[in-house]
């Protein structure tokens, strides 16, 4: 991995939410990565709290929490894994005592089993010298064996005798009742018999959507098929969409609208240039790439983030003309609003001009959270869709919404709640 590894790879990269492959390849790279290594220890400071913490990089402490399942482990004892699992199992149970033990269990089970199909059960077969054996030790008892000879006699006589008996007495006859028919007549004083409660209807579905992998389907009950675990802010959004085919834009997007404002005192040669993105919205990064559009005549740009009380968190230098994009060197603070500027630099003064400002917000660390569950838990189009629409991510919870219509296009309800968010500004 050449290039740096971003923000939200970072944050992944934190919640276990990479891929395998993915999650060893930055492991490696934040070994051998210096400006990394010092960003991810911000953010988990910043998602600690600020208190002191300790980070390794070595695979033993990286893979500390990825338990191994009933399969792993089998695969481990029969070493039939892949190389790259082999490697993580390997790491994990450096430190993992549980993981460990399973492990030892599963050993010895398998020393018990292999011990109990080497075992045979069964009488041992009777060879023709133990019979041998045992008519000779017999034939020093001649009386014993007279006395033995006359009861199989006597026996043999009396089970004759009694089947004699039993063949001489007449058969007993058998009586076959003639079938006969029961009618029972009702009684007058019997009361009306007690109808049957009518059978539960199935509840009637008024929406459902085809996503990712799976169907989302709602009754006009409320209840809601095929929806995984989300926060009830979240499903209270998902149920008066799927019901209503509507969303109400978050008021946050009233705070971030951006304003124009008049720039005086420029005497350094500053005029107004227009923004372009993030404005209006929340971005996950917390180092979010600036850009605009370029200005005409300008020799070079200036770009200036301020905090909401006003106060500067981050100035660039003097930019070339042909630059249109930044990003603040240090990462900023989540949950936190920020106003940016860019002032074009032209080779000569201009007078005092309108000067067009962009707001955005930084994801907090509580929505970071929420948001890394769900894309480690769920593929849904529509629960990632409608996330991003509540916490003001406009261009991910469009893209989100694009995917469901690709999945419905004979639906209008998941063209409707495209339309919606796309007319938000």
């Amino acid at each position: 991995m050449n290039d740096h590894l971003s923000d939200s790879q970072l944050l992944l990269y934190q919640a276990r939410a990479l891929p395998s492959a993915a999650m060893m390849t930055a492991l490696e790279h934040l070994s051998q990565c210096l400006p990394c290594r010092q960003r991810h220890h911000a953010q988990v400071q910043v998602s600690h709290a600020n208190q002191a913490s300790t980070i390794t990089l070595s695979p033993a402490w990286q893979w500390q929490h990825e338990h191994l399942d009933v399969e792993q482990v089998q695969a481990w004892v029969s070493k039939s894994l892949d190389q790259e699992d082999e490697e993580i199992a390997q790491a994990h149970l450096q430190t993992c005592q549980r993981c460990r033990a399973e492990v030892q269990d599963w050993l010895a089970f398998q020393r018990e089993l292999h011990t109990e199909l080497r075992t045979r059960y069964g009488p041992q077969p009777t060879t023709k010298a133990a019979w041998q054996g045992r008519w000779r030790s017999w034939e020093w008892k001649p009386m014993v064996a007279t006395l033995l000879g006359t009861a199989c006699l006597l026996l043999t006589i009396g089970a004759i005798l009694s089947q004699i008996r039993r063949s001489a007495q007449p058969p007993l006859a058998t009586t076959i009742p003639a079938p006969t028919a029961t009618v029972l007549a009702p009684s007058p004083m019997a009361s009306p018999a007690t109808p049957l409660p009518p059978e539960k209807s199935e509840e009637t579905i008024i929406a459902s959507l085809h996503d990712g992998v799976g169907i989302i389907a709602m009754t006009k009950e409320g209840n809601i098929a095929g929806l995984p675990k989300v926060t009830d802010e979240l499903r209270g959004d998902i149920v008066a969409a799927l019901r209503t085919g509507k969303l109400n834009p978050p008021e946050l997007l009233q705070d971030l609208a951006s304003e124009v404002g008049t720039v005086r005192g420029k005497t350094t040669g500053q005029a107004a240039a227009p923004v372009l993105t993030p404005a209006g919205i929340t971005v996950l990064d917390t180092r979010p790439r600036l850009q605009w559009q370029p200005v005409e005549n300008a020799v070079g740009y200036e770009i200036e983030i301020a905090d909401g009380r006003g106060n500067e968190v981050a100035r660039s230098a003097q930019l070339a003309e042909t630059t249109h994009h930044w990003q603040p060197p240090q990462a900023l603070p989540r949950g936190v609003m920020y106003t940016w500027t860019v002032h074009a630099i032209y080779a000569e003064p201009v007078a005092a001009a309108t000067l067009p400002t962009g707001r955005f917000k930084v994801l907090g660390a509580s929505e970071t959270r929420e948001l890394t569950h769900l894309q480690a838990q769920t593929n849904s189009h529509l629960v990632r869709g409608l996330f991003y629409a509540r916490a003001g991510m406009l261009p991910e919870a469009r893209r989100e919404l694009k995917l469901l219509v690709k999945q419905n296009p004979d639906e209008p309800l998941a063209r409707q709640l495209l339309r919606t968010v796309q007319a938000w500004r």
